[in-house]
């Protein structure tokens, strides 16, 4: 089932979340965040925000979202599941 976001709750129920819930700041916020392997200083640059900004999103994320980020195993999951969905909307099967 090509771009089935019933499929993602299975794989990354944090990645679920923000497919379907979250908003786009917060969706990029973690994906930026994921890419930047969690350097504070660059993920800042990339987002062009200030460091407390970045905490406040964070704290904010739905709890499912920062269970997934605490967890090694659970933010690999939700950091592929939201490249998937960008390739999925890229190509317009989402």
């Amino acid at each position: 089932m090509v771009g089935d976001r019933s499929q993602l709750a299975i794989f990354s129920p944090a990645a679920y979340a923000l497919c379907t819930d979250g908003d786009e700041t917060q969706r990029t916020t973690v994906e930026v965040y994921l890419d930047g392997a969690g350097h504070v200083s660059h993920v800042c640059e990339q987002l062009h925000i200030h460091r407390a900004t970045l905490y406040y999103r964070l704290e904010r994320m739905p709890p499912v979202v920062k269970d997934a980020l605490d967890d090694g195993v659970q933010r690999s999951a939700l950091h592929l599941c939201l490249k998937l969905i960008r390739l999925w909307e890229a190509s317009g099967r989402f």
